[in-house]
């Protein structure tokens, strides 16, 4: 919902060119694609995450952990406000007592000061990416000497902040007309600060990782220009460096460790137990003279490889879906002795409109206004865009609220476990729809209902729980696919270069 309100704003103006050399943007495609990619999480939610991973909790338990922990983490620190107070104010405790502790020493005759190294992974990226430019614009705070981010959304977050409490995706043009999206607040540099040490800034990113971004320069701060953001790291860039590591997408994420000779390379040589420069390890504009040195991979090699390996996980899955709904339509074929049902190989093998229409039924049944997005502002999205229509349908059917009785609608305590327990059997009821289509066409087209009866309930004990897990594959080959699809249209939109 936020997305739809948001890409009406950018629609209706205009973003200006970026400068020569800067990643060449069209914000407002790369607003579409983000728009699909949203779908493919709202399909997702009672279909995949609902029913089906209770009923195979012992096989889809880990990806659900990963799919919600990530999403309920980030929401809690970049959109609670109180959430991101409280995160903030452990962090600054925390640093303090560091640089304050006895054991960090200051500089003495034989020895320098000591320094702080920060390593981030995933959302304690977008923490310390806070703690940095809430203290590295000269309003108090000691700063890191050296920071590895690995796995880091920053990129991603950065662009959703503009995109969403920005006009026009313009840093100095906040949306004042609207509750923010975002909890954080635009931060400016204190007058007459003094100017603080260079950091060394290194970010790692997972080939297959679908968190891990590499993000511009502009996005080290996005109130100070790209040369101010150059001013206050070493070397007046953040070093890029790209790995490969893990099985597949699924295990990218926290495989980071499993990179003996890049990443715990440039992790040991940050925090002084190795020997030489971190910049240095997989450097691509270095050839190693030590052959058993990995060579670096650069950011067009990376993304091609990225590029491709979606290609091929989005075949896979595609494949893996049509088998599995071929499966589950010759079980039905079996059971009424036809070959009808297969016919639905056409309706259910085209993965958009599977879940396509998985997404409209969640949005059409769980849509309502927020604390940041309004009723008003519901029905004022765009009657012919076709992810507003559900939206704008639901809003539709409520009764007329003014604004102090949606206030207390919206800020309301959430509803009971009974409420809970319908609206979710209610959200899974299009995906059961789907489900028993073939077979009520079936058995109203061909008849011989009897005899199907009989023979699923001869083996109904792995008939049921078959077809199920069947469907289940189904629709999650299918939404992975999708995922991918997107996500590669989202890799080569972002990458586009002047």
């Amino acid at each position: 919902l936020a997305i739809n309100v948001a890409r009406k704003r950018l629609n209706q103006g205009s973003v200006g060119p970026r400068p020569l050399g800067y990643f060449n943007i069209d914000d407002k495609k790369l607003a579409v694609t983000v728009q699909k990619l949203s779908g493919v999480f709202v399909a997702a939610t009672v279909p995949i995450l609902g029913i089906p991973s209770l009923v195979f909790s012992r096989f889809t338990q880990g990806i659900v952990a990963i799919f919600t922990r990530f999403f309920e983490d980030i929401a809690t620190f970049a959109l609670d406000r109180s959430g991101e107070g409280l995160i903030s104010a452990h962090v600054d405790r925390t640093v303090e007592s560091i640089f304050n502790s006895p054991d960090f020493k200051e500089a003495d005759e034989e020895f320098g000061r000591d320094i702080l190294v920060v390593a981030a992974h995933s959302l304690g990226t977008i923490v310390t990416h806070s703690y940095l430019i809430r203290h590295g614009l000269g309003n108090g705070g000691d700063l890191p000497a050296r920071v590895l981010t690995f796995g880091s959304p920053i990129g991603l977050v950065g662009w959703l902040w503009l995109f969403l409490d920005f006009i026009e995706m313009d840093f100095k043009k906040r949306d004042l007309d609207a509750s923010r999206y975002f909890s954080w607040k635009p931060l400016v540099r204190a007058p007459f600060s003094p100017p603080l040490p260079a950091m060394q800034w290194i970010n790692v990113v997972n080939r297959l990782d679908p968190i891990a971004t590499a993000f511009p320069l502009d996005y080290v701060n996005l109130a100070q220009t790209p040369i101010e953001n150059a001013a206050m790291l070493i070397g007046g860039r953040i070093h890029q460096r790209f790995i490969d590591t893990g099985d597949g997408a699924g295990t990218a994420h926290t495989a980071y460790f499993d990179d003996r000779k890049g990443f715990l390379e440039i992790l040991g040589r940050l925090c002084g137990l190795r020997d030489g420069p971190a910049e240095a390890v997989l450097d691509p504009d270095v050839v190693p003279k030590d052959p058993n040195t990995p060579i670096g991979r650069s950011a067009a090699q990376h993304w091609k490889e990225l590029v491709e390996g979606l290609e091929r996980l989005s075949l896979c899955c595609l494949v893996l879906g049509w088998l599995a709904i071929a499966l589950y339509l010759g079980i039905i074929a079996w059971g009424w002795a036809s070959p009808w049902p297969m016919m639905f190989l056409v309706l259910f093998g085209w993965p958009p409109l599977t879940i396509g229409t998985l997404a409209f039924f969640q949005r059409l049944i769980c849509s309502k206004p927020t604390k940041r997005t309004p009723g008003e502002a519901i029905e004022a999205l765009p009657r012919g865009d076709l992810w507003s229509k559900p939206h704008q349908m639901r809003q539709s059917w409520r009764r007329r609220r003014s604004v102090e009785e949606e206030r207390e609608y919206v800020l309301a305590s959430g509803p009971g476990w009974k409420k809970k327990v319908l609206m979710w059997l209610l959200s899974f009821a299009p995906s059961l729809s789907v489900m028993l289509l073939p077979v009520f066409i079936t058995s109203s087209c061909v008849g011989g209902s009897d005899v199907a009866w009989q023979a699923l309930s001869q083996h109904w004990n792995w008939i049921l729980p078959g077809m199920l897990a069947l469907f289940t594959i189904y629709v999650i080959a299918f939404a992975i696919r999708e995922f991918a699809t997107h996500w590669r249209t989202l890799v080569l939109q972002a990458t586009a270069r002047n």
